[in-house]
Formats: C-alpha cells, sequence, structure tokens
C-alpha cells in the first residue's frame, strides 16, 4: 500500500512509505515471535508441573452407573468393571506407583455416605481401580456420581 504525503518532496514521500514498509515487517515478526514465546511458555509450565508432586496430576468426575467420563484431565478412559468398581487409566502414567489418590462420590439420594477405596493393581503407574461400597454393608455399588484426583511425579 502506497501513501503520499501532499506538501512533501518526493524523497520524504519514498522516506513515509520505506519507514511503513518497515513498520509492517517488524509487525509480522513480533507476531512470530509472541506465537513462538506462548509455545515455549506452555512447554515449560508443561515440564514443571509433571515434576512438582504438589500438583493434581490426573483427576476425573463420572457417572457411577456407566463410568461415563463428565470432566477430567490426563485421563485417556475410564471402564465400568461391573457395579461399584471402576479402572481409570491416565494418558500420561505416573512414574512410580507410589502416587496418592483421593475420591469422593455421592448416592442418588444425595445424603447417604459411600466409602470409596483405590485398590493397586500391576499397571498401578498408568491406571486405578476403584471400589465404591454403600454403607454399612459394603455391599459394590453405584454411586450417583464419583470423583477422583491423582497427586504424585510423572
Amino acid at each position: 500500500m502506497t501513501y503520499y504525503v501532499p506538501g512533501t518532496e518526493e524523497t520524504d514521500q519514498k522516506k513515509v512509505i520505506m519507514s511503513l514498509q518497515q513498520t509492517a515487517g517488524n509487525t509480522a515478526t513480533n507476531t512470530t515471535n509472541i506465537a513462538t514465546n506462548t509455545t515455549n511458555i506452555a512447554a515449560n509450565t508443561a515440564a514443571i508441573t509433571a515434576l512438582t508432586p504438589k500438583v493434581a496430576k490426573a483427576w476425573v468426575s463420572i457417572t457411577g452407573a456407566t463410568g461415563a467420563i463428565l470432566a477430567s484431565h490426563n485421563i485417556a478412559s475410564v471402564v465400568r468393571n461391573s457395579a461399584g468398581v471402576y479402572t481409570i487409566t491416565f494418558t500420561t502414567p505416573f512414574a512410580t506407583a507410589d502416587y496418592a489418590t483421593l475420591m469422593t462420590s455421592e448416592d442418588a439420594l444425595g445424603g447417604a455416605t459411600q466409602v470409596t477405596v483405590a485398590v493397586g493393581g500391576s499397571a498401578k503407574t498408568a491406571s486405578v481401580l476403584v471400589v465404591a461400597t454403600g454403607t454399612p454393608a459394603s455391599i459394590l455399588t453405584d454411586p450417583t456420581r464419583l470423583s477422583v484426583v491423582c497427586f504424585g511425579t510423572q
């Protein structure tokens, strides 16, 4: 695009044109640099998070009757093996089987307590087996909703 400034010499007009062209080039370069920096920040944040055991590395909220995922982070899949028994597979496995698992659940009545227990398996770094039992009879049962959070090093 060419801009002419009234009342200026031709050389001044050329200087204005060159200045505008340089500004356009700088804008394109700056846009590329911003995109590169954003990518680098995201990569560094992911690396720091993976090495920090204080940050939840995986979490999921599921529907108990089907094992359908309602919301999640770092969860590849959830399988309902049978009533109250679920295998939760991580997208990125944990470095060791020494990670912490926290669980909460709710039932259809909205108040009765259910006990949830994480049970280790041979592939505990890649997945966790969760068993939900109703209170007080300890009968395997599907909660209305089950939430699992895992902390550790990946």
